[in-house]
Formats: structure tokens, sequence, C-alpha cells
């Protein structure tokens, strides 16, 4: 079994400046969310990936939105944001309910450069357009099951099959800004960061399925490993065997409903 990372769309930049962001805003905001009817605030970020002083403007205007929401006690919205839309208006800044006193201050990530695929229902069933995503979310996958890589060789799990192994795929579709934090013994589960993208199972079955038939004979299995924890089957070869020992605990649940 292959563990898969995907790319972070938007480049490598776009973590970092994220984390920039919340460093920021906590800081700036810690008091006025004290002022806050609720006990906390909750702010929408596009992360700023431009000069320190772009930043810097973007970043006074949140903490000028998030301090009106806090006297306020309502949401504030920002008619000058590029993608206003004032029939569904969207909050910048909005009291929020923390979970506990070290956690007053919640991001909401809007990524300047979204996943965008388009769903129609066909005689077939649910269909994906996956030619916008296609290129992000396939090409980790292609290097791993294509016949011949740019070195001349062949990826690492069709390798795998020509060797007569049972080949299996977890696609770890947990596109956060942070990477997953580690247990410490004795202590709770920290709350992990909220995810940049949430990818869902029946987009990236429609994924699997054209990698797939582009380059057969690769691959048995392959599982979703989602933002929410959830692991999803997301691909089964027809005539391939069962892949053993892939989990400790329940196996994923093949039956599961699409939905656009």
């Amino acid at each position: 079994m292959d563990h898969t990372t995907l790319r972070t769309p938007g480049g490598d930049n776009l973590p970092p400046a994220i984390r920039a962001a919340r460093d920021e805003l906590n800081r700036e905001l810690a008091g006025a969310a004290l002022l806050s009817p609720t006990g906390g605030l909750r702010i929408t970020v596009t992360p700023h990936t431009g000069s320190r002083k772009g930043r810097r403007r973007y970043f006074d205007r949140l903490i000028a939105f998030g301090r009106q929401a806090a006297t306020t006690g309502r949401p504030v919205y920002d008619p000058a944001a590029p993608d206003f839309d004032p029939v569904f208006p969207f909050p910048v800044a909005e009291p929020w309910q923390p979970p506990g006193p070290d956690e007053r201050v919640e991001l909401t990530i809007a990524p300047a450069e979204a996943l965008r695929w388009s769903v129609q229902l066909t005689p077939q069933g649910i269909q994906h357009d996956t030619e916008d995503v296609r290129g992000f979310l396939g090409a980790p996958i292609v290097e791993k099951i294509t016949e011949l890589k740019r070195n001349g060789r062949p990826g690492q799990l069709r390798r795998a099959r020509q060797l007569g192994l049972t080949t299996a795929l977890l696609i770890d579709g947990r596109l956060g800004w942070e990477p997953p934090r580690p247990l410490t013994p004795g202590l709770p589960p920290r709350k992990p960061p909220p995810p940049i993208f949430d990818l869902p199972a029946p987009l990236i079955r429609h994924v699997l399925a054209e990698l797939t038939t582009s380059h057969p004979g690769a691959l048995h299995r392959a599982w979703l490993l989602s933002s929410d924890g959830q692991v999803h089957d997301v691909y089964r070869e027809s005539s391939g065997p069962e892949p053993r020992n892939v989990s400790s605990g329940t196996p994923p649940s093949d039956e599961e409903p699409e939905s656009p």
C-alpha cells in the first residue's frame, strides 16, 4: 500500500501564508474576542502571498472587521470584496462560540484559487467534469501507476504489480495548512487545523476511473482519507484480489451513496 498526499492548490506559499494570518490575527484580536458576546471571533481569510506591505494592509482591514463584530455582536460583511454577493453575503468577521479559552479566534480559509468542477445527471448516473482538477488531483497518482516516468522507470505501484504483489493506494485528502500534529501521550488529541479544501469521494472516484483507464493494470484498490478522518472506498479493480491487512479497524463500506 502506498500513502499519497495531494498537492496544495496555489503553490507551496499557501500554507505559510495561512500560518502568518493565524499568528497575526490571533495576536491582534485576542482582546477584541473577549469583548464579543460569545467570547470569540471567526474571521474569513484569503491567504495573502504577495508583498509584506500588501499583506499588512489586508490584515489591518480584517482586524478592523473583527473589532467591529466584537463590539456590535453582529456579523460584518465587506462590500468591497471582489467576490461579494449582496444576495448571499458571507461575513468577513462574526461572533463565534469558542471551544475553550485558548482558541478564541478561528480562521475560515477562503483560497483565492478555488477548486472547481461540475456535476451533471446523465442516463448513466451522476458524472463529474474533472478537466479543471485532473492535473492537480491526478499528477501524484499517475506517478505511482504509470508505465514510464521521466527517469525511464515504471511507477512504484506499477513495479510492485509487475512483481506479482497486490497494490493499494491511500489518497490523503487532508489538504490543510499544517501537517497533522502527533498525539502527545497523556494528553487528549489536539483539534486539527481546518482544511483548505474538502474533496468529495465521488469526485475522486471519477478521477481514478479516468486515470486507471489510461494506465490500466497497476492498481487493485484505493481509498480516500478525507479531512474529517473518514475512509472512503474509491476504486476496486473488477478482477483484482482483495488487499489483506489494510486496516486494524472496521473495513471501509463499499456502499456509499453518491450525491451531487
